[in-house]
């Protein structure tokens, strides 16, 4: 018998988006030696004021307590869970980006599902929207130890991480916070490191020449005061220490590609509004030049488009022709998977068959690698991306590591190598 005097309980309306076919695939494709968990890290070193420090004043304040010290001359040099937090808050990354609050429908693996449905502004409490925002941020950022072997303990956690399995129903994302001092991990090399410090050593001591010099006439047995004096220069000698911050991102391809993952960290940034400035100029730009030109009928508009389509249409077919055929050759001329070899020499080794293995190096800066592209795509006439250049280099180097196993690779030397 129901009761009249309770409120029957409605049934609760959940919102699900449809996922792209890309996101669908992924899911559908991964296996267990095979993840489809794209991963990567991101090293930061800098300082950042702390909340409530009063930038750029250094003087003295014998009044002052060893907490108000702290907060008045100490900047921050690490970041944190809780300073990724407010960045997420400050920059509105639920209402830009809402599908990073979201998991897989358990029910149809196809769609997203919001984990909360409070957006900063949208509630009448806003301390509670933002509580109910940190507390799902909970799940997915956390504190680890700083890793202390150079580079071999970032590289074994970020093939640990490419491997291990993230529960999409759960989370679609995580990332790990590590602090530690500069240049202990390998995310930022030696050089680097070293180029830093020196900045920070030559920035320090202009400040300390800027600053007015107080004549003491006490004498050198006397007592110094102790309020506040010792603390600041407690503070300003563990100041002088560079540390570093390590973020360990890594998210499940279903909730995006690499290029959407950068574009919702370029939101995090302080450049965030200058970036999309660029791409809005960039964007108007683009618009200008369609608009230039005499203006052109409607019939003679309809007709370009369809040469356009009819020109798409013969691309395709011929070229996934040329692909087909393409790969028909490689199946005959090479009866063998040249990987095979790889595989028994891992063997033959007691190396673990399954997992990836994670290596790089301090190459070329971006500059350097712009250039070089610019240059390749002006001798051969054709535009050049960075991207172009990385996927050549890793086909050098995959077919270097194929050249190793000369002995198993009878089948390729018909190919014209080219180094």
């Amino acid at each position: 018998m129901k009761n009249p005097f309770i409120a029957p309980q409605l049934r609760e309306t959940v919102l699900r988006k449809r996922m792209t076919s890309v996101g669908r695939f992924s899911l559908k494709s991964e296996t267990q030696d095979n993840r489809s968990i794209p991963t990567f890290f991101l090293a930061l070193s800098g300082e950042k004021m702390k909340k409530g420090a009063v930038g750029g004043n250094h003087s003295s304040n014998t009044n002052s307590t060893p907490d108000t010290a702290m907060n008045k001359f100490s900047p921050r040099k690490i970041f944190t869970v809780s300073d990724f937090e407010d960045a997420w808050i400050s920059r509105d990354m639920p209402t830009r980006h809402p599908r990073f609050h979201s998991t897989v429908c358990p029910v149809t693996h196809g769609h997203f599902e919001e984990t909360h449905r409070i957006h900063p502004g949208e509630g009448e409490d806003e301390d509670e929207s933002t509580l109910q925002i940190k507390a799902d941020l909970d799940r997915h950022a956390s504190e680890t130890m700083h890793f202390s072997v150079y580079r071999e303990d970032l590289r074994n956690r970020l093939e640990h991480m490419l491997m291990s399995p993230l529960e999409v129903s759960d989370k679609l994302w995580e990332v790990k916070i590590s602090n530690g001092l500069l240049g202990s991990s390998g995310a930022i090399s030696h050089a680097k490191s070293d180029a830093i410090r020196n900045e920070n050593q030559a920035n320090r001591s202009s400040s300390l020449a800027r600053r007015p010099t107080r004549i003491n006439n006490q004498s050198l047995l006397s007592r110094r005061a102790t309020k506040g004096g010792l603390w600041r220069d407690a503070t300003q000698e563990v100041e002088s220490i560079s540390m570093e911050s390590l973020l360990l991102f890594r998210s499940h391809h279903a909730l995006a590609d690499g290029a959407s993952i950068m574009a919702a960290l370029s939101d995090l940034c302080d450049e965030a509004e200058e970036i999309r400035d660029n791409l809005e100029m960039e964007l108007r730009k683009w618009k200008r030049k369609g608009e230039k030109g005499p203006r052109k009928s409607i019939l003679r508009r309809t007709l370009s488009r369809l040469v356009r389509l009819l020109k798409m249409c013969l691309w395709f077919s011929f070229g996934s022709l040329r692909a087909l055929v393409y790969q028909g050759y490689l199946q005959i001329t090479t009866p063998h998977n040249p990987f095979d070899a790889v595989r028994e020499d891992a063997e033959k080794k007691n190396l673990s068959l399954t997992g990836r293995s994670i290596s790089w190096c301090d190459a070329a800066p971006l500059d350097e690698v712009k250039r070089i592209a610019r240059i390749i795509g002006t001798a051969k006439g054709v535009a050049i991306t960075v991207n172009d250049l990385f996927v050549s280099c890793i086909t050098a180097a995959v077919t270097r590591q194929l050249i190793e196993h000369e002995e198993f690779m009878a089948p390729m030397d018909t190919h014209e190598r080219k180094y």
